[in-house]
């Protein structure tokens, strides 16, 4: 029929076209770019004119796919181990486990503090321990330019235990301070500080917790003093300290008896004093002197003793012996002994 031989003539010239165009077309190397075996350039004269021109446009043959097998001289490429996921609720049990070891611990380094304090308490004849002290105002009580102090003002149950002038120096209390973890205070005159251990002794309190601050040089009646004689007792202590401790000059002075008059207020200011420290009661070995009536304590209560030995208290009795009768009173009424350079 007609049109059976229009389509032979249509499949023989379109077979003729695509032998010219590409004699080289191998199905194992269709999509990959590399000729079939025995086929290179100049294999196929006809085909190279015909396909050259389209070359430059197209650019080089690209695989479809890439192959995942190395080409010649190419090592294989090395594949990282997938991290396993986590097993639900593995992190949180881990987290809480450090959690509970680090609040075990804690738990148990505070017991042996406490034990250690009862220990303490027991070993200096104490039947029971103080409370802990509350936390230092944020915010102090502002003083300065010698303002007289002779309470601290706070609603907290807390006394501060203030030591003038320096003549006995007892080893006892500094096992006592260093054991029982107190905060003292040191107002220090040259004249009395000087003999026996010196200095080093209350060198030593400081590096226990102690503060040390200025009682004069020789310990006078201020009030009989004139203004410049008044100026040199002051000063020249913070001299002495100052070199002495090698620290800063101290912000704090109480004057000997508790005595002062408007000289010794400007002479403090002078030489650089924040305030001017008196008392509320007096300790002794046998005995806690109150000036208010009751026989109590009150918070902000700044206690006065002294640096003495059986001789100069003629009561037979020791510094030890003193804060063991402090220390009973203030456990027995609640309070805490705190720092007084935390409040003032």
């Amino acid at each position: 029929m007609p049109w059976r031989a229009s389509r032979r003539a249509l499949l023989a010239s379109t077979l003729a076209l695509l032998t010219a165009v590409a004699p080289a077309v191998d199905v194992r190397a269709a999509g990959t770019g590399v000729p079939p075996d025995g086929a290179g350039p100049g294999a196929h004269p006809a085909a190279d004119r015909q396909a050259g021109p389209l070359r430059p446009l197209l650019g080089p043959p690209q695989p479809l796919v890439d192959d995942p097998r190395p080409g010649p001289g190419e090592a294989a490429p090395k594949l990282l181990p997938e991290a396993a996921p986590a097993a639900p609720g593995l992190a949180l049990a881990s987290a809480q486990r450090s959690q509970a070891l680090s609040s075990a611990q804690a738990l148990a380094s505070h017991a042996e503090r406490v034990q250690q304090r009862l220990a303490a308490y027991r070993r200096w004849g104490l039947k029971r321990p103080l409370p802990a002290p509350a936390a230092p105002p944020a915010l102090k009580p502002r003083v300065r330019d010698a303002k007289v102090v002779s309470r601290v003002p706070t609603d907290d149950k807390v006394i501060f235990l203030t030591i003038d002038d320096g003549t006995v120096k007892d080893p006892e209390f500094l096992d006592l301070v260093r054991e029982m973890d107190l905060p003292v205070t040191s107002f220090l005159t040259d004249e009395e500080s000087r003999p026996g251990a010196g200095y080093e002794y209350f060198r030593e309190l400081e590096r226990l917790g102690g503060t040390t601050h200025n009682h004069t040089l020789h310990h006078p009646f201020l009030p009989a003093l004139s203004y410049k004689r008044q100026r040199k007792e002051i000063c020249g202590q913070q001299e002495n300290l100052k070199r002495e401790f090698g620290g800063p000059e101290p912000r704090l002075f109480r004057p000997p008896y508790g005595e002062y008059d408007k000289d010794t207020l400007r002479a403090a200011r002078k030489c650089g004093v924040d305030a001017v420290v008196l008392w509320g009661m007096e300790a002794w070995a046998d005995r806690v002197d109150f000036q208010e009536p009751g026989r109590r304590l009150y918070p902000g209560a700044i206690i006065l003793t002294h640096y003495r030995g059986p001789a100069e208290w003629g009561d037979g009795g020791t510094m030890a012996d003193m804060t063991r009768r402090l220390l009973r009173l203030a456990a027995d009424q609640g309070y805490s002994v705190g720092r007084l350079e935390d409040y003032l």
